[in-house]
C-alpha cells in the first residue's frame, strides 16, 4: 500500500473505501473475489450511508462519472447483476455469524441465519 501511496483520501468521510478501490483499479492492481465471508455489518436503523453527508458524497462522487458512464449505468448494473448470477451470489445457503450488537456492545453473539437473503429492502443499491 505504502510503495504505491494507496492511502484513504481523508476528504471522503463516508465513501473513502469506494475511492480507494477506485484507484486500485487505476493502478491495474490485480484483485479477487473471495469465496468466504469477512465481515458482518448489523441493522440498527442507523446506517452512516444513507445520511445527509454520505448523500452529499454520492452525489459528489456521480458528478465526477463521464456523461457517457452516467447514460450507460443501465448497462453497467445489467452486467454486474449478470456476473454475480453466474457466480452464484445471490443463492446464500444458511451460516452462523457471531457479531456485538447493541445488546451484547462487549461480548460477541452467535446467531444462525436460516434464510440468508441478498437483497436489502428500501436501501439503495
Amino acid at each position: 500500500l505504502e510503495k504505491r501511496g494507496l492511502y484513504f483520501d481523508t476528504q471522503w468521510r463516508d465513501l473513502g473505501d469506494f475511492f480507494w478501490v477506485m484507484e486500485m483499479v487505476k493502478q491495474n492492481i490485480p484483485r479477487s473475489v473471495l469465496d468466504v465471508r469477512t465481515s458482518v455489518f448489523y441493522e440498527t436503523g442507523d446506517n452512516m450511508n444513507l445520511k445527509p453527508n454520505a448523500v452529499r458524497e454520492s452525489g459528489v462522487r456521480d458528478s465526477m462519472r463521464p456523461g457517457w458512464v452516467r447514460k450507460s449505468e443501465h448497462l453497467f448494473l445489467f452486467a454486474h447483476r449478470l456476473r454475480m448470477i453466474k457466480s452464484g451470489a445471490f443463492w446464500v445457503k444458511p451460516y452462523d455469524i457471531s457479531l456485538y450488537t447493541p445488546a451484547s456492545p462487549k461480548e460477541r453473539v452467535t446467531q444462525h441465519i436460516a434464510k440468508p437473503t441478498t437483497l436489502w429492502p428500501g436501501r439503495r443499491g
